[in-house]
């Protein structure tokens, strides 16, 4: 019996040979989109995921860094016009982080003098004069959460228009309707009188919308 007959039945045990790869290392520095993208290629088809996952995770990052950079940048204040000695002196123009935009006259940093005040969409919100920051003086303000209302308006108690206002045309104090104006409601009405601290307060008239006829000659 020679000796590979002596082997039979035998279990033949082999040395299983394997090459370790090293962990892979950290992503650093800023990484171009496209290159990432070519990396991550490039590495799975070397059977590389967790490298793969680590150009994944470095882009990832790098994208959630960049987008709280453009809505810091979108939440700054921008001012474009005059500005003396640093100071916002003459005609400019502001954008608000709220979107909000003003076009018009500044003094010592502060809007005052003739002015608009825009909405994000670019609706008018106020025109007019304008004193240490607030409406003041003679302008129009938009009412931009109206509300629409058909029905004839009770006059006779005007705390409960509310809403029901299309615009206000008149005198403001400290950023509030004061003075004389008039007040136009949503449903084609208007009050024009006295107003006090933003409300309809004293002598006015009511323009009502109820249309009156004559009674007929055949009910006479």
């Amino acid at each position: 019996m020679d000796r590979y007959s002596k082997e039979i039945g035998k279990k033949i045990q082999r040395p299983y040979s394997a090459t370790l790869q090293q962990p892979a290392q950290p992503v650093q520095g800023r990484l171009d989109f496209n290159e990432g993208i070519h990396e991550m290629q490039s590495q799975l088809q070397n059977n590389r995921l967790d490298s793969a996952l680590n150009y994944f995770e470095k882009m990832y990052n790098d994208l959630l860094i960049n987008k709280a950079k453009n809505q810091s940048v979108e939440r700054q204040d921008y001012y474009e016009g005059e500005r003396p000695n640093g100071v916002r002196n003459g005609s400019g123009k502001m954008k608000y982080q709220n979107g909000q935009v003003f076009e018009g006259n500044w003094k010592e940093d502060m809007r005052e003098g003739h002015g608009v005040l825009y909405s994000g969409d670019m609706r008018i919100v106020y025109q007019g004069e304008w004193k240490n920051d607030k409406y003041e003086g003679k302008g129009i303000v938009n009412n931009l959460k109206r509300v629409e209302f058909s029905e004839t308006f009770d006059f006779k108690d005007l705390a409960k228009i509310g809403e029901y206002w299309d615009k206000y045309e008149g005198e403001f104090v400290n950023g509030m309707k004061h003075g004389f104006g008039t007040l136009y409601l949503t449903n084609g009405e208007k009050f024009k009188g006295q107003f006090q601290f933003d409300k309809a307060n004293g002598i006015g008239t009511f323009y009502s919308c109820l249309l009156y006829t004559s009674p007929s000659p055949r009910d006479s």
